[in-house]
């Protein structure tokens, strides 16, 4: 049967709250809507599992602080057929806020548009403190899997349009204690926008796995106009994958148009990017177009390509490496018709870290990048140890 649930309010939990478990199942044409609580606009609780299908909504739900539609230190969503949450708002969490582990896993054409945090997570907004302190290592895991919904034509699994006032357009992760995990993976994220990290804003995670997603318009204000990864926590150097993902068209207002990660000079980060598509990012007032990476990190490119990337004021318009000991490692990857004063394929400057950074090339072709000032495709400051393989291929204008 299907049910009409809104125009409900309270403390928390406008519709329904519980001391310990609550478990919610959303179910054909069913609508919950215009519902309103100071935490958790909808549903609050220690522990929430939320089943959603069909063609059922979650609209305009809000809190005054967090959890638009819900608040938990642990929950679990499932979604299925062509669910939909739109235009639901929180200060934190425009969606789902969860204090521990949150686990979101998306079948067939299910959607989160329009939602909005005046501060953090215009979706979600996931604080890993808690359960970092006692159940160990806090995760943020959200599964798109269109191949489930073969009934669905055209099934997709879409973030689009959401926002955030201050950090995370989509989703913004704190966890603090640098033992949280975040992994996305199937998504197509699009036309968000935030402060800093237009899409994705992580502080304090430990490893972020990004698979097979599509990152398409997003922008930030300042920095990171996909993600803003910020890591200060040298005990743990966070982990960073990328796989098979496509980065479009997305913009900084200073740097990183497509991933920015603060990092710190002594950490000694890893970041990974395999078989995936920087085309048409940009970067205003400051650096890396389409990567940039501030301290120490090991950073490998295979099989990419990075494509009409822009720097307007700094360098390095498909990837840029600052502030630390850097080792970039380029293997099977194409730079084409990027655009920056300096450096249009690269640009290295250890700056204030000193020592010897390294950058070694091979089986990859510079073509058609334009440079303004100087450094031709790749610009180096301070030192590097460089290896170039035969297979290499330059031709910048």
């Amino acid at each position: 049967m299907d049910s009409i649930v809104e125009h409900n309010s309270g403390t928390a939990g406008g519709v329904s709250s519980a001391q310990n478990d609550l478990h919610v199942a959303v179910k054909g044409n069913s609508m919950i809507r215009h519902n309103n609580a100071e935490v958790g606009g909808v549903f609050s609780a220690q522990s929430i599992s939320i089943s959603a299908d069909g063609n059922c909504s979650i609209s305009q739900n809000s809190a005054i602080s967090s959890g638009g539609v819900a608040v938990a230190d642990e929950m679990v969503v499932q979604m299925a057929d062509q669910s939909r949450l739109t235009e639901n708002s929180a200060a934190f969490g425009g969606v789902f806020y969860a204090g521990g582990n949150l686990t979101v896993e998306i079948r067939g054409s299910s959607s989160f548009q329009n939602n909005h945090a005046s501060i953090c997570g215009g979706a979600v907004y996931f604080n890993g403190t808690l359960s970092a302190e006692e159940q160990g290592t806090a995760i943020v895991y959200i599964h798109g899997d269109t191949a489930a919904a073969s009934d669905v034509e055209d099934a997709t699994v879409t973030f689009q349009g959401n926002t955030a006032g201050d950090k995370g357009g989509v989703i913004c992760a704190q966890g603090g204690s640098r033992t949280t995990a975040v992994a996305l993976h199937s998504l197509s994220i699009s036309s968000s926008t935030a402060g800093e990290g237009g899409a994705l804003y992580l502080d304090g995670a430990r490893e972020i796995n990004i698979l097979e997603c599509t990152f398409d318009s997003n922008s930030a204000e300042t920095s990171g106009g996909v993600m803003y990864l910020g890591a200060s926590d040298d005990t743990s150097p966070p982990i960073v994958n990328v796989h098979n993902s496509t980065l479009l068209a997305s913009s900084a207002g200073e740097s990183g148009g497509g991933l920015y990660l603060n990092i710190g000079p002594t950490i000694e980060a890893s970041v990974n990017i395999v078989s995936s598509y920087f085309y048409s990012n940009s970067a205003i007032a400051g650096f890396g177009g389409g990567v940039y990476i501030a301290g120490g990190a090991e950073t490998q490119i295979m099989n990419s390509i990075f494509e009409s990337n822009v720097v307007v004021d700094g360098g390095g318009a498909a990837i840029a490496m600052l502030d630390g000991q850097n080792m970039l490692n380029l293997n099977g990857v194409l730079f084409q018709y990027n655009v920056a004063p300096t450096g249009a394929g690269a640009y290295l400057d250890s700056g204030n870290a000193g020592g010897t950074s390294s950058l070694s090339i091979a089986n990859t072709s510079m073509e058609g990048n334009i440079v303004r000032c100087g450094g031709i495709a790749i610009t180096v400051v301070g030192e590097v140890d460089m290896y170039i393989a035969a297979d290499v291929s330059f031709n910048t204008k």
